[in-house]
């Protein structure tokens, strides 16, 4: 059986999970906020005895059965509404320690086990393993000192852009917004000394002919074009995130063979049994290693591309190590 960890409102889950029944593949999904409100955890440390999650709706999860581990978009478990805030503190903190135990304890294929994800999250550990694997990557500065920061500004004449370490969702009281890569420009130069406040990711601006995010599933590599230069707007152009996905143009793209196999590399040099890899080609047909995402969404380039990463996927987790290797 497949396990899905993941939350109600993943989307790619339930595109995955569409096909899951056409072509009759035994799945379980585990929607994490439902734990512990909505399911009761039995583990015991004897392989003899019950090791599953009982679920209100009936549901049991016998977690001996499991044999591959699609950990996908986990969020926190939800307490009861019954506990004051600090009860609903330590309960989330306990029932996070008692998933990621359970998690340790399966001996199974993971696509990807969340270590192994954690671990590969840090942008600069990524830009260090890049170039050690002769990815080209753009100079970096991380500072939350307003002085180094307009020095380097100064250095790239004025073609800077600024990005955050790990967060890109950032919550107000009236609500959540994202933070992307957004171009530092003279006027923003004048507010720089709020640096002071939180350290920034600071890179010299690379001029784009197209943005390529490469899909790595095992040992299959799928690379697409996102032509985010042909944007109607400047701010899509600066991060195709900005805009919608429909707006911008996305084809199949053929890697030169080392650097398809550098993104093979870097991907299994993690531990990782997916990632999804973002670069620049630029003017002169140079890729740019810019970040990785060990959990990245991928569900909205199959029908712009009629590239197969759904069957990718899905072939991962039925052939685990077979296809890997």
């Amino acid at each position: 059986m497949i396990l899905i960890v993941t939350n109600r409102e993943d989307y790619t889950a339930d595109y995955v999970i569409l096909e899951f029944h056409r072509l009759g593949i035994p799945y379980f999904r585990f929607n994490t906020e439902d734990f512990p409100t909505k399911a009761a955890l039995i583990w015991h440390d004897s392989a003899e005895e019950a090791r599953e999650l009982r679920f209100a709706s009936g549901k049991v999860l016998d977690l001996s059965q499991v044999h591959s581990v699609w950990y996908r978009r986990p969020v926190s478990p939800t307490p009861s509404p019954e506990l004051s805030k600090e009860a609903n503190d330590f309960v989330e903190a306990e029932a996070k320690d008692a998933l990621l135990g359970i998690w340790r304890t399966l001996d199974c294929f993971w696509v990807s086990h969340p270590d192994r994800i954690r671990e590969a999250e840090n942008k600069l550990n990524q830009l260090k393993r890049a170039k050690t694997l002769g990815f080209r990557t753009p100079h970096t500065l991380v500072t939350n000192n307003p002085t180094s920061a307009c020095d380097f500004f100064g250095k790239y004449g004025g073609k800077m852009i600024a990005k955050p370490l790990r967060e890109s969702h950032f919550s107000t009281c009236k609500g959540s917004s994202i933070i992307y890569t957004n171009v530092v420009t003279k006027n923003i130069m004048q507010s720089i000394s709020s640096v002071k406040y939180s350290p920034v990711i600071f890179q010299d601006y690379i001029p784009k002919k197209v943005e390529i995010r490469v899909n790595v599933f095992g040992s299959e590599v799928y690379a697409t074009e996102i032509h985010s230069q042909k944007a109607v707007k400047e701010k899509t152009r600066n991060d195709w995130r900005r805009g919608l996905a429909l707006d911008v143009p996305h084809l199949p793209h053929m890697l030169p063979a080392d650097i398809e196999d550098r993104c093979r590399t870097i991907v299994r040099n993690y531990g990782l049994k997916f990632a999804a890899i973002d670069m620049i080609l630029t003017p002169s047909n140079s890729y740019v290693f810019l970040e990785m995402n060990p959990n990245g969404q991928w569900a909205w380039i199959e029908p712009l591309t009629k590239q197969p990463l759904r069957k990718a996927l899905i072939d991962l987790l039925i052939k685990g190590e077979e296809l890997y290797a």
